[in-house]
């Protein structure tokens, strides 16, 4: 039984371990963030998305990068996802081995 309660906490573990890497290497998201970035540079520099002053009284899009907010986003987002592969823990802790194989 002990070492059920042990082995729970495997997929967690293994997934806080794993998710660090999927945020900062992952493909997909890499180039997204390279897009946006690269958009805002340029947007910030050279202004190239005019707005009509008359109806939202700017002439430009302002651009301005946040970097904290940026990083507390994704520490946000990894925190949430470890809360969420923790709640299917909990359940399963409930949950007695010998019960569920016990046949009548």
């Amino acid at each position: 039984m002990g070492s059920f309660r042990a082995n729970q906490n495997l997929f967690p573990l293994k997934s806080e371990s794993i998710m660090p890497y999927a945020f900062l290497w992952n493909p997909l998201c890499q180039q997204c963030r390279i897009i946006c970035l690269v958009t805002d540079l340029i947007q910030g520099t050279t202004h190239w998305i005019k707005l009509n002053p008359v109806n939202y009284f700017v002439s430009f899009v302002p651009v301005h990068v946040n970097l904290p907010a940026i990083l507390l986003a994704d520490a946000a987002a990894f925190a949430g996802i470890l809360l969420l592969l923790l709640i299917p823990t909990l359940f399963i802790s409930r949950v007695d081995p010998a019960e569920t194989v016990k046949t009548e």
